[in-house]
């Protein structure tokens, strides 16, 4: 259900932050009930907004937080800025589909 290559993302792109543990918390489950949901071969899907004032270090805008689902199995998860939309497609991502489910 979850790679070796997830956890060492999450811990790196989200454990990382100072934000609620709650916060993590919650982000994990949707994590594990998006991989549960899915119903296609691959799909990514944005789970939350980091709000860019509070959430992040000041040199850093990567306020999304998109995971990668596999032949149910979440690959990877990565943060992006939310106004960098050349590669924000099925294509871009190459998978079957795409969409927002955040927390």
């Amino acid at each position: 259900m979850i790679t070796q290559h997830f956890k060492e993302r999450f811990q790196e792109r989200v454990n990382v932050l100072d934000i609620q543990q709650s916060v993590k918390k919650q982000i994990l489950l949707k994590v594990l009930d998006r991989v549960e949901q899915s119903t296609t071969s691959s799909e990514v899907v944005c789970i939350h907004k980091f709000d860019i004032e509070s959430d992040l270090p000041r040199y850093d805008d990567e306020n999304e937080l998109w995971i990668t689902i596999r032949d149910n199995r979440v690959t990877t998860i990565i943060r992006r800025n939310e106004n960098n939309t050349k590669h924000t497609s099925t294509h871009g991502f190459d998978v079957e589909k795409m969409s927002y489910d955040l927390i």
